[in-house]
């Protein structure tokens, strides 16, 4: 959910020529990620569920890019949330189900949620969590950042400029579309974005991490040898880690500006981080060792999810997310 299979193998596939493979590598980067493919929806799944897709244009930021608006409602369709997961990860599957009845959780509103996708998706990969916390009381916003889903920008930004274009989107809401508490969350390179964000606005009052990438080169080599391990040795480590420097140079983010641990000592505002102990793109001893002296966040373990996995909302994850949630006002 933070890379999808379909950035590794565009990453990998150029084992087929070790010549040149850092300026292959980084063209590909480059280019524009192809459709997640995440869900299956029919056309009028939007409409039933009064999801809005919009469309958001700021020239002078390079084009425009759409995004769902999801209302939160107090009605007869809102008064139960059921889904299941199924996940297929190198060959082992798993399933789970939630459910939520309104009876349990009286409606109340309670603010609104930004969600940042990562690298490889597209804003449909926060399908569930947007209609989860559409059913606890958020409104919810969820972009689709360059180089992906719906924008008109060809090229990722890597979650750095992303920021900008998100900030100036939030910026043309109405006041009614955007209550206050207002929240940023963002998953895998979503997380540069959603920190970037929160120290970028005055009017952040939280954040949510899922599986941030630390290091933007580190994470890359980590989910090649992650995914593909027989590819991986193909590509020599040091190739990658060019490419992912040029990469950087060419889409104008600056040094350490695609990096979450450049932003996370900066955030002064509450901040929730998600991360598995066998996750090494987001090493869960690096997060531990930041919240150790800044009481301000806390880091929530989920054990033995594949870095893929980390959005699975299961109950024990609602449990201590929506416990979170509540704290904040």
């Amino acid at each position: 959910m933070g890379f999808s299979p379909r950035f590794l193998i565009f990453l990998v596939v150029i084992f087929v020529s070790l010549n040149g493979c850092a300026t292959i590598v980084e063209r590909n980067m480059l280019k524009r990620v192809p459709p997640a493919d995440i869900f299956e929806v029919e056309p009028e799944f939007y409409e039933q569920m009064n999801i809005k897709q919009r469309t958001f244009c700021l020239p002078h930021l390079g084009g425009c890019t759409d995004y769902w608006f999801i209302e939160s409602l107090d009605n007869e369709k809102n008064d139960k949330l059921q889904f299941t997961y199924s996940l297929e990860i190198n060959g082992v599957e798993t399933s789970d189900q939630v459910k939520f009845l309104r009876e349990d959780y009286p409606f109340e509103q309670r603010g609104s949620v930004v969600l940042a996708h990562g690298y490889g998706g597209d804003k449909s990969i926060w399908l569930f969590q947007a209609m989860y916390l559409r059913f606890m009381g958020y409104n919810v916003i969820v972009p689709d950042l360059q180089g992906h889903g719906g924008s008109s920008i060809d090229q990722p930004s890597f979650g750095y400029h992303d920021a900008e274009f998100i900030s100036a989107l939030l910026d043309s809401l109405p006041e009614r579309e955007l209550p206050q508490p207002l929240i940023v969350a963002g998953v895998s390179m979503g997380g540069v974005t959603a920190s970037r964000l929160a120290i970028m606005r005055d009017d952040i009052d939280a954040a949510i991490l899922f599986a941030p990438m630390a290091k933007f080169d580190d994470s890359t080599v980590s989910v090649i040898k992650m995914m593909m391990p027989r590819f991986s040795k193909l590509l020599p480590e040091d190739s990658v880690r060019e490419a992912v420097a040029d990469a950087l140079v060419a889409a104008e983010v600056p040094e350490g500006g695609a990096d979450t641990l450049t932003y996370i000592p900066q955030l002064d505002v509450p901040t929730l981080i998600y991360v598995s102990d066998v996750d090494p793109v987001a090493p869960f001893e690096v997060y531990q060792q930041l919240a150790e002296s800044r009481p301000h966040i806390q880091v929530q373990p989920v054990l033995g999810r594949h870095h893929v996995e980390i959005l699975k909302l299961d109950n024990e994850m609602h449990e201590s997310l929506f416990q979170w949630l509540q704290t904040i006002e």
